[in-house]
């Protein structure tokens, strides 16, 4: 063989291999290179996570194509909902959020319907914490983020002392330096015992048991304490509140106002109006207990309580464990408890079967309690069966004067449908008013029951 021929074999074995190193370093990861010009390419949020979702199983769980998939959404305008769904998709490690909100009124010193009330809330707060620790070391997290934390209706009340002291009561993994050991937890566990019996102690004088304001607590203050789900975190919110049950307000004059709904029933008592949406929190109320010589409208209370949950759309509110009373036995409050840590959580921050806020009122909490029938509002002598009572209108991103103008407007319809048996001009009226509500820039929910209310009322005219 020629040195010439030789050459060129050599020369054709060289462009072979080199050929195929090409094929090797170019090609042989062309499914994944299609996946990141994909991704890269589509501009719409829906799409790209609808695109994310018709990959298999292997190519969903490469690292690389989820940073990438977080990387594109990250600068993009992009709902709640939708970071919730990607965040499930990608499986990212779930944290706990806690927050404990004791009603320090005169419930805690009321010997007659309420004995020993601070040794029952003790006992509970401690076994959430346990349950608290026992939720972050099930989760096996590479990372800890979880929150416990012990809040007040009104910050304000002795002058800040409650504030030191919940700090003591508090843990907060995501800061720096909070690395525990088993016996770390035990230390914290007696220093949370002691915070809570000095609380106690405190709230226990006369001067300071002045109420229960959660109305304004959940106006002004517990949005500040929810976590939201990210793109690389998904949160869970329990909010675990310790109250009989009366919302009783102390003024400013100093004069209790009390809320609750013993004379009426619950249905047509005016809830609190909170402008708030806590769909992605859950919620304990417990230690619920009347007092003896009301205990007879118990389930009245508990269905004013759920008219009232409802309206602010707290996600775990259409469940079974929401409410729990106050047993004589208190190894039972803290059972239901745990059933409360227990819910479910794979898919947190979820609204879960909450109904719109235009039929909250006719849904039946639990089992135990009857649902309303129309011959108990009138419904057959009024146009209002299907206009709930005033509410919480939701507007979200609207000014405060949007949010009056759609809840002014909402009232005046409302006040008007109550009446029995309209004449022909409140009825033209009442349709001139649901016409300018619908030009309102509402919510979406309120506008399809003026709708169907409309269409009503149209056919009540017809046969004026």
């Amino acid at each position: 063989m020629t040195n010439t021929k030789k050459l060129l074999l050599i020369f054709f074995i060289f462009i072979i291999v080199f050929g195929v190193f090409l094929r090797v370093v170019f090609f042989s990861d062309d499914p994944k290179r299609l996946v990141y010009d994909n991704l890269n390419n589509i501009e719409n949020v829906d799409s790209i996570i609808a695109y994310y979702k018709s990959l298999s199983k292997d190519f969903q769980e490469q690292e690389p194509i989820k940073e990438r998939l977080i990387e594109r959404l990250r600068h993009k305008k992009i709902s709640n909902d939708q970071i919730q769904e990607v965040s499930n998709l990608l499986n990212n490690p779930i944290y706990l959020n806690v927050v404990i909100v004791p009603d320090l009124s005169k419930r805690i010193i009321d010997t007659i319907n309420n004995p020993n009330q601070s040794e029952y809330d003790r006992k509970l707060i401690l076994k959430a914490y346990k349950e608290f620790i026992g939720f972050i070391i099930s989760q096996n997290n590479y990372e800890i983020n979880d929150k416990l934390s012990f809040d007040f209706t009104d910050p304000r009340q002795t002058n800040g002392k409650f504030n030191k002291l919940s700090d003591k009561l508090s843990i907060d993994f995501s800061k720096p330096n909070q690395n525990f050991t088993v016996n770390d937890f035990n230390v914290k566990e007696k220093e949370i015992e002691n915070a809570i019996t000095e609380i106690y102690q405190i709230a226990s004088q006369p001067k300071n048991t002045i109420g229960n304001n959660f109305i304004e607590y959940f106006n002004t203050f517990f949005s500040s304490k929810l976590q939201k789900t990210t793109l690389e975190k998904r949160w869970v919110n329990k909010l675990i509140v310790l109250t009989d049950g009366y919302l009783e307000v102390t003024n400013s004059s100093g004069d209790i106002i009390d809320y609750t709904p013993v004379t009426k029933s619950p249905d047509d008592y005016p809830i609190p109006i909170v402008d708030k949406d806590y769909s992605n929190c859950d919620i304990l109320i417990c230690q619920v207990n009347m007092r003896k010589n009301e205990r007879s409208k118990s389930e009245s209370l508990k269905r004013y309580w759920y008219n009232w949950l409802s309206s602010m759309r707290f996600r775990n509110i259409n469940d079974d464990n929401w409410w729990s009373k106050r047993y004589e036995d208190p190894n039972v409050a803290e059972n239901e408890l745990v059933d409360f840590f227990q819910g479910e959580v794979n898919t947190p921050n979820t609204i879960k079967n909450v109904e719109s806020l235009s039929s909250y009122k006719n849904s039946t909490p639990a089992s135990d309690i009857q649902k309303p029938t129309s011959n108990d509002r009138n419904a057959h002598k009024n146009v209002s069966q299907n206009i709930p009572k005033k509410t919480t209108i939701s507007i979200p991103h609207k000014k405060n004067e949007v949010l009056d103008t759609c809840s002014k407007a909402y009232d005046k319809i409302y006040e008007l449908s109550i009446k029995d048996d309209l004449s022909k001009e409140e009825l033209l009226t009442l349709i001139k008013l649901q016409t300018e509500f619908l030009n309102l820039e509402c919510s979406s929910e309120y506008k399809e029951v003026i709708k169907k209310s409309k269409q009503t009322i149209s056919e009540m005219l017809k046969s004026k």
